[in-house]
């Protein structure tokens, strides 16, 4: 379940990870920051935010470590990878054996992707879809579509991971979220 449309977690399911990409980056789980707890893991949250953002497709361990580290020459991609994974999700506090979806990114057919069954609130999902819901309504319902602007307006607290000034991969999702936000304003 993806709580993209709601603000907070429900009472009866604390496991909702909560990650911010506007303005700043932060992952929350069970209101605990992952990132200021995991300070020495810059490499592993770049893989995690590569994938965030790319989630809705696979890549093989060379396409991802060219798309991530270009310039970085690997002997096995594909045990970097695994190792990359298993520290990440140890970052992530999962347990393989857990009933409930993890957050980590699968790998599935020679393919890693982001797990589909992650329950993750993402600021930018909640952003673009209030955007989205002002943009149907401003024709007809102009007031509603203020409240759904306005609540946008609330979630962009500057640029999609300015972090990320060095990577090629996040300028163009970058500028998608601005033109968004210009349009909201």
């Amino acid at each position: 379940m993806n709580h993209a449309a709601t603000n907070e977690p429900t009472a009866k399911d604390q496991s909702v990870i909560t990650i911010r990409t506007l303005g700043r980056f932060d992952v929350e789980k069970n209101q605990q920051s992952l990132v200021e707890a995991s300070p020495g893991a810059r490499k592993l949250w770049e893989l995690f935010k590569f994938m965030l953002t790319h989630r809705h497709r696979s890549f093989t361990p060379e396409a991802l470590l060219d798309g991530l580290w270009a310039s970085e020459d690997y002997n096995d991609p594909r045990s970097t990878l695994r190792r990359q994974m298993h520290r990440l999700r140890q970052i992530l506090e999962e347990n393989e054996h857990s009933q409930s979806p993890s957050l980590s990114i699968i790998y599935v057919n020679g393919y890693y992707r982001w797990n589909p069954e992650v329950d993750a609130r993402v600021d930018a999902d909640v952003f673009e879809s209030s955007v989205q819901l002002g943009d149907a309504l401003q024709g007809q319902h102009p007031e509603k579509a203020l409240i759904h602007y306005q609540k946008a307006l609330s979630l962009y607290h500057g640029d999609y991971l300015p972090e990320c000034n060095d990577q090629q991969w996040v300028f163009p999702v970058r500028s998608h979220y601005r033109r968004l936000y210009l349009k909201a304003v």
